[in-house]
This record gives C-alpha cells, structure tokens and sequence, in this order.
C-alpha cells in the first residue's frame, strides 16, 4: 500500500497512528506503508524515516521481527532513493 500524495514534512508524532498515516498521505514525495505481518507502518520522504506501532506507539519485537522489518525498511529505502524530487 505505497503512496505518494502534497508538501514535503512527515506529520508531528503528537497526532495518533492513523491520524499520521492520514495526513502523511496528503503530502506529495511521502511514502506511507503498512506492514501486513506486524501492525508496523512507515513514513518516509527523502529527508525523515519514521517507523509506528499501530497498536501501542512504540516497537518491541523479537530478532526475528526485527530482521523481517529490517527488510522491509531496505525495500522502502529503495524506493526513496528511486523516486526523483
């Protein structure tokens, strides 16, 4: 679920999950993904990575969670550096 939506700065952190990934996809060159295996979401643009729990605001996980979002951080990170802006 990658979308790039209009201005550049990823919302301010005091606003809840789903208000952050609402108002982040309004914003033109930010990524907003969520994660199917652990209600993690991302927001990235080409100056800030931010990672959220959905469930609880902050992230605990195993190692092997971890490796598993460690890939997908990669894979957005691709994705920024491919996006031109």
């Amino acid at each position: 679920m990658n979308r790039w939506k209009s201005t550049t700065t990823i919302p301010s952190i005091n606003l809840n999950v789903n208000q952050i990934l609402h108002k982040a996809d309004s914003i033109d060159d930010t990524l907003t993904y969520e994660s199917v295996k652990k209600g993690i979401a991302y927001v990235a643009n080409k100056e800030e990575f931010l990672i959220l729990s959905a469930s609880n605001g902050y992230l605990r996980m195993t190692y092997e969670e971890l490796e598993e979002v460690r890939k997908e951080i990669a894979g957005i990170l691709e994705e920024v550096d491919r996006k031109r802006w």
